[in-house]
């Protein structure tokens, strides 16, 4: 099945273009892929549906693709801290890295193929502000309560694992993960965060965080169904780009 026709099944089971969750997993997946020219697939099936639409005006059209560009970044984003942070925390100083350019590269290609006029209606600062302590201060309290929303009654024992590796690990993990990238939720949901977190355990093939994010998006709000859908997906795409994925 060519990537177009899988992404164009994924929309169809979709419900409403402007919630669905689907892209966010298909983004994350290519960024962990590292296929970052396949993004401009991915932009072009929802770009053809949006304008499709036959009960929106062509200004509320654009408007919507913003918005879906705005989660398509955010995705993106959010999907480069668990590139190759799991394979840290199993392994130590085996394997200290956290691939961001990947994630460069697919939010490079993203931004090229936007084109202007959608580009002029999407925010030119950043949605994260931490220019002052009280910003530092908001942002670490989100990500206190994300992680402790996301491992429920594990938080604890999942927060000494990580910290009985490297303190500064759990510190990244806790306040720069969890609270600056993921604890962000205007744009991407803690829902939608953990979908992309179950993509890219998936795509990355490290089967004991699948499993956690498994049951942390049922802690966010997600349905088994929901799980299973982006489960499916990925499993699709896996195929696509010939990867080996946990499941």
């Amino acid at each position: 099945m060519s990537l177009r026709n899988i992404l164009s099944k994924a929309l169809s089971n979709g419900k409403d273009i402007s919630t669905d969750y689907w892209y966010l997993a298909a983004i994350s997946a290519i960024a962990s892929a590292n296929h970052p020219k396949d993004v401009e697939c991915l932009y072009n099936v929802i770009y053809e549906y949006i304008n499709r639409l036959p009960d929106k005006s062509q200004t509320e059209k654009d408007q919507l693709m913003a918005n879906i560009v705005l989660k398509l970044r955010e995705g993106a984003l959010k999907s480069h801290s668990i590139i190759g942070f799991p394979k840290v925390c199993m392994n130590s100083y085996r394997k200290f890295y956290i691939n961001a350019w990947q994630t460069m590269n697919v939010l490079k290609q993203l931004a090229d193929i936007t084109p202007d006029y959608i580009k002029s209606l999407l925010p030119t600062k950043p949605l994260r502000d931490e220019d002052n302590w009280s910003d530092v201060l908001y942002y670490r309290r989100a990500g206190e309560d994300l992680f402790n929303q996301t491992y429920g009654p594990l938080s604890e024992k999942t927060y000494q694992g990580i910290y009985d590796s490297h303190p500064d690990l759990a510190y990244v993990a806790l306040y720069f993960h969890y609270g600056t990238i993921y604890g962000e939720l205007s744009i991407v949901s803690a829902k939608e965060t953990s979908l992309i977190l179950v993509t890219t355990t998936m795509i990355q093939n490290v089967l004991p965080q699948l499993r956690s994010h498994r049951i942390g998006a049922i802690h966010n709000g997600a349905t088994e169904q929901e799980i299973k859908d982006v489960e499916s997906l990925v499993v699709e795409l896996a195929n696509y780009y010939n990867l080996p994925i946990a499941d």
